[in-house]
């Protein structure tokens, strides 16, 4: 979706392998694998980040619903400065989650679909 969008390079995190069969599939079947790069290795890994050596203009976090630890993920991006100046994080959670963020993270926008909870956010 990304690509069809306008995006120049697309960086995936996924360490679940039926999911990751499918992803490179897709990536495949939609030719655009010289614009996509497909990290197998779990997020939660604390030298994840780590393996990226440039910034974003919008970052996706999709980590499973009843995942905890989100606050690590978005204090890793902060701290490792992965976001662009005037970039945008999406967080995408359960509707029911009510979860803290770090301080530097601030909400633009929430949006509720269904079950889901979609939070639009930048770092202050």
């Amino acid at each position: 979706e990304c690509i069809s969008r306008g995006a120049s390079n697309i960086v995936f995190y996924e360490n679940y392998k039926n999911v990751l069969k499918i992803l490179k599939k897709n990536i495949v079947h939609l030719r655009c694998v010289n614009q996509t790069k497909v990290i197998d290795i779990d997020i939660f890994n604390k030298n994840a980040f780590r393996l990226l050596n440039n910034q974003f203009e919008i970052i996706f976090l999709d980590p499973p619903y009843k995942e905890k630890k989100l606050n690590i993920l978005l204090k890793d991006i902060i701290y490792l400065k992965l976001l662009k100046k005037n970039g945008i994080i999406i967080i995408h959670r359960n509707k029911k989650d009510n979860e803290f963020y770090p301080e530097e993270f601030k909400i633009l926008k929430t949006k509720i679909y269904g079950i889901s909870k979609i939070i639009f956010g930048l770092i202050a």
